[in-house]
């Protein structure tokens, strides 16, 4: 194993015990979590554990930045040329002779 995927490994281990022992330890303070904007307010039944309201808009906003890369990323490829050799040939040629 080289150096790079040791580091990698060891940077996403300490990411998910880092994010283990968040949940672990706060998963008995509850939030009472409510929106109110004016002309409709909403309001949660019962209160949630803050690792649960925490991972739910984690795994919301992860998974709409996908979509969202997706869908606005179709356009933005170019489109790859078709004859590339066609559209190279010239490229490397240094001696061209006109006379």
């Amino acid at each position: 194993m080289n150096a790079g995927k040791a580091i990698t490994l060891t940077v996403v281990a300490l990411v998910v015990l880092l994010a283990a022992l968040f949940t672990v330890q706060n998963f008995s303070r509850l939030s009472d979590l409510s929106l109110d904007l004016g002309l409709v307010a909403m309001h949660l039944k019962q209160p949630q554990p803050l690792p649960v309201l925490m991972w739910g808009a984690f795994f919301v906003g992860l998974i709409s930045g996908l979509v969202g890369a997706v869908l606005l990323g179709r356009g933005s490829r170019p489109e790859r040329i078709r004859h590339s050799g066609l559209a190279g040939a010239g490229m490397g040629a240094t001696s061209d002779d006109w006379s």
